[in-house]
Order: C-alpha cells, then structure tokens, then sequence
C-alpha cells in the first residue's frame, strides 16, 4: 500500500497541470514633479489626512484616467504599504492596490511616495498585470 501512495505522489505532479505567474509591466507610467513648499505648506494646513499614506495614495490615484476602481470609497484594507523592497531598492516606499478583473488577471496599482515630516506626496504611479496560467508538462 505504502508503494501505491508513493508511485502516485510521484506521478501525480505530472498529471495535473501546473501555473505558472507572469507579470507584465505597463507602459505608462505617470512621473509626478515632487511638490512645493508652498504645496506642502497648504497641504499641512488644508489636508491633514496626508499623513496617512495608504489615503494619500487612493487620493492620487483617483485622479488617474481609465482606472477600474475610480470612485469607489477608500478602504485602508485594499491598499498595501512597503516601505521598501529588497529586490528593487530604488522604488523607495509605496503603495499597492489591486483589482482582478473577470478574467482572473490580477491588475496592481504601484504609487510610490515620498515623506517630507510626516506628510506623503506620490512621486510616481504605474501598473502591472500579473496572470496565472497553466503549463504542460
């Protein structure tokens, strides 16, 4: 019995097909010129919610054209912070977002942020898609 179990362990990855991820990177992505004092100045006495960097970036990308999820209410649930990536250093910080469409294509938002005493501003906006699908072996 042992036996049988083994043999289908070891057969069985054959059988079924495996996934495999592939990110693809936009094209387009949005420089944004790093803000004024003046600008941060304003922001600190009109805009305190600045503080926050996941409601910061749900702001900036709102204003961006042709996105999925333009309008919806900010949920600090959806949205992602890393303050950095070891595999890419020089994004500095960001934020993600993510929305699946009917396919099942998973399409990431990726804002990343500057801080100037405590106050986030967007220094660049971009996105990717990342699908799963399945290889035969």
């Amino acid at each position: 019995m042992k036996k049988l179990v083994l043999l289908a362990a070891v057969a069985l990855p054959g059988c079924i097909g495996l996934t495999e991820d592939h990110v693809v990177d936009s094209l387009t992505v949005i420089h944004l010129p790093p803000p004024s004092i003046e600008q941060l100045d304003y922001w600190r006495r009109h805009e305190p919610w600045r503080t926050d960097v996941k409601r910061m970036a749900h702001d900036e990308l709102q204003l961006v054209k042709d996105i999925p999820f333009s309008g919806q209410a900010y949920d600090p649930a959806i949205y992602e912070f890393h303050e950095s990536n070891v595999a890419k250093p020089e994004w500095g910080s960001y934020v993600v977002r993510g929305w699946s469409d009917r396919s099942g294509r998973l399409w990431r938002w990726r804002v990343k942020v500057s801080q100037d005493r405590g106050l986030w501003y967007a220094r660049e906006i971009s996105h990717y898609i990342s699908a799963s699908y399945e290889t035969e072996h």
